[in-house]
């Protein structure tokens, strides 16, 4: 009887040892693929992006650069005149990443090509002679905006799957630069008095933009993207500073309420590439 009980024990316990020496060749490979399903869902939960863009700037005709330049070129004799404007090109690179599924955070630069240049000469007026007359504007922005899709956003598995539609703002801060070499219509407002020859004036201030944009694949990773939108954008205390300190601007009829701003406000439309990537 003994020896019956203990051939019984012995059976039980080859058994439960075959069939633990059974599961463990069977469970060591669903370890491995959890953990490197894990491993490849964390590496790949951030979504961020890269983009250079080309903007055309529709500014409004109506500005004070424009009528102080058509109010030059009216006493002009002999020579060129000055070109006024209403489209500017730019160009800008943006980076970024989401916050979460549909909001994203970017930060970028805006770089307008050259507004005006150099007119032929000599200019004369009614009153002087101009050998090298120029008007030209630079502008140089810096921005930090946010984005939402309202339609179809990007993944960081998938990126771009169809045609998405995102709203965009965006506050940033610009600078201008104002090369002119033209009749005396400067005005020095510690002395009220005509100041000559004006050097380069300058100012910045914040902008701000508003619009809406569709992004569409064309590659894996890749979407090109087009967007209307609405920029604020005015230089109000253009000026710049002789030896003693003293502020210098443009007039139109050489008092301080006469004086120029660069109001440079209006719609821009603009195409960007951009480059997805997650990690």
């Amino acid at each position: 009887m003994r020896k019956l009980g203990f051939g019984i024990l012995m059976i039980a316990v080859l058994a439960i040892t075959g069939s633990a020496q059974d599961r463990r060749p069977a469970e060591l490979p669903d370890l491995v693929e959890q953990y490197l399903s894990g491993a490849e869902e964390r590496q790949t939960d951030k979504l961020g992006w890269f983009s250079v863009n080309g903007s055309l700037n529709r500014v409004f005709q109506d500005n004070d650069y424009n009528s102080f330049l058509e109010a030059q070129n009216s006493i002009v004799q002999t020579g060129g005149t000055y070109s006024t404007f209403t489209y500017a090109p730019s160009f800008g690179i943006d980076f970024g990443i989401m916050l979460n599924d549909r909001f994203g955070l970017g930060l970028g630069g805006d770089f307008w090509l050259k507004i005006g240049g150099d007119v032929d000469g000599p200019m004369t007026t009614t009153s002087e002679l101009i050998e090298a007359p120029t008007s030209n504007v630079s502008v140089i922005g810096f921005r930090a905006g946010v984005q939402y899709y309202l339609l179809n956003p990007p993944t960081p598995d998938r990126f771009l799957e169809g045609m998405a539609v995102k709203a965009i703002s965006s506050i940033g801060f610009y600078s201008a630069s104002w090369e002119f070499v033209g009749p005396s219509n400067t005005l020095n407002l510690a002395t009220e008095i005509a100041e000559a020859p004006a050097e380069e004036f300058q100012d910045s201030k914040p902008a701000f933009e508003l619009g809406i944009g569709v992004d569409y694949p064309f590659a894996k990773g890749w979407g090109v993207s087009f967007s209307s939108s609405y920029l604020y954008l005015n230089f109000t205390d253009v000026s710049w500073y002789n030896d003693a300190d003293e502020e210098i601007v443009a007039s139109f009829n050489g008092t301080e309420s006469g004086r120029v701003d660069l109001d440079f406000s209006g719609f821009r439309g603009r195409l960007e590439i951009t480059k997805f990537f997650a990690w």
